[in-house]
């Protein structure tokens, strides 16, 4: 299954769906912390949109998404990149979360689909 783990990735993106806060904190996050502490988890955080953009784009360039959940990444893909998600002094809103998940549920959807059948995802027309 082009030399990749379906279960290691299931956890992989589990992890980066449900293991990161949807919470938007008060104060501003930065990523200069203390030596030796991790950063707080939140999809607040520009890594965090960076993550799901590399992760989904493996599991797309290798054919393991649906035709919809390709869609949907290359819309995510096109959003992230205007102004109007990555302007200067715009911070993350609630919008810009509930996107994130919405495509990382349709990539677990998919490759559950993948380990259920052993075959390619099929295209859906619900959204």
């Amino acid at each position: 299954m082009n030399n990749l783990n379906i279960e290691g990735e299931l956890r992989t993106l589990d992890s980066i769906r449900y293991d990161w806060s949807d919470k938007i904190p008060e104060d501003v996050l930065h990523s200069i912390h203390e030596p030796g502490t991790e950063s707080p988890k939140y999809k607040v955080r520009v890594a965090w949109f960076q993550i799901i953009i590399t992760q989904v784009g493996l599991y797309k360039d290798r054919g393991l998404l649906s035709e919809d959940t390709r869609q949907l990444y290359d819309s995510f893909l096109d959003y992230i990149k205007t102004e109007g998600f990555k302007g200067q002094n715009r911070l993350t809103n609630r919008q810009d979360i509930e996107k994130g998940n919405l495509l990382l549920d349709r990539v677990i959807t998919d490759l559950n689909q993948l380990t259920n059948t052993n075959q390619m995802p099929a295209s859906s027309n619900s959204s």
